[in-house]
């Protein structure tokens, strides 16, 4: 069938294409058909799915040929079945293409509608209506769906700022952090760079000397140079100290030395209760 239908394109000198789908016609045939300016079909015998499918969904005008009979032309004659419809007017437009000079088409149009017509309407606007009520739900759903979208997107931005501006002010803590512990470290280089220069100006002092301005000296100074100085030298000098004073000193250095395990756990040990005084014996 495809050569003889290639074999007459050639003799009539006509540009065409031969297609073979394996699909059922009436499902595929209107989809290859809208590319076609005018579509030819025989007469089906029986089943007029084809041709209904052709009409109804290609867009294209459709020109079927009788099963009986031979026919040289598509024909001079046209009947154009009226409605005052767009379909109508697509139809007569698609009709007069078909001759260049055709014989004056006959109209034939459809009875006006009642004018007592029931305005309930048909099953099929019926179902229009419920397809319209369906579509519209559809729709609010859609435009609801697209409003939460775009809010939890917003909300997803928002949060997205708002974990970048604390990822940067954690890490501007840190580094401060950092600068302190630096600094820190330099402070403590620092003083202990001048209390060892304090215990070597108080070791090499007369002991008298040193004694003199210890019992004076503010505790946040002599605690720190009294625990770097060395006991041989340390010694002579609490001698020379006040009493008050030199005690004071040895118990600030003493619980400096504490563990503080052991000072918490004094602090937590329950007092010893108070012992029973023994009955009164009775005179005789």
């Amino acid at each position: 069938m495809a050569a003889a239908f290639n074999e007459r394109l050639r003799l009539e000198n006509v540009l065409g294409e031969w297609r073979y789908i394996e699909a059922a016609a009436w499902d595929r045939a209107p989809t290859e058909a809208r590319l076609s300016d005018l579509i030819v079909l025989g007469q089906p015998d029986g089943d007029d799915r084809l041709v209904e499918e052709m009409l109804f969904r290609s867009g294209r005008p459709v020109l079927v040929v009788p099963r009986m009979g031979e026919h040289e032309t598509p024909g001079r004659h046209i009947l154009v079945g009226w409605n005052d419809s767009r379909e109508a007017a697509r139809a007569v437009h698609d009709a007069m293409a078909l001759e260049s000079a055709p014989a004056a088409p006959d109209a034939m149009a459809a009875a006006p509608k009642a004018i007592n017509a029931d305005f309930g309407g048909g099953d099929s606007q019926i179902s229009s209506a419920a397809e319209v009520d369906v579509l519209t739900s559809l729709a609010k759903r859609r435009a609801t769906l697209d409003a939460r979208e775009t809010q939890i997107q917003g909300q997803a931005t928002m949060l997205a700022a708002t974990e970048a501006r604390v990822d940067a002010k954690i890490a501007q803590l840190k580094d401060l952090q950092s600068q302190i512990a630096a600094l820190l470290v330099q402070r403590d280089a620092a003083q202990e760079k001048q209390v060892a220069a304090l215990v070597k100006t108080y070791s090499a002092m007369k002991p008298k000397d040193a004694a003199r301005i210890f019992d004076t000296l503010d505790e946040s100074v002599l605690l720190p140079v009294a625990q770097e100085m060395k006991s041989d030298v340390m010694a002579p000098v609490l001698a020379a100290m006040n009493p008050d004073a030199a005690q004071k000193l040895t118990l600030k250095l003493a619980n400096k030395l504490a563990l503080p395990q052991q000072t918490a756990a004094a602090a937590m040990a329950p007092a010893p209760a108070p012992a029973a005084t023994p009955p009164a014996k009775p005179k005789a």
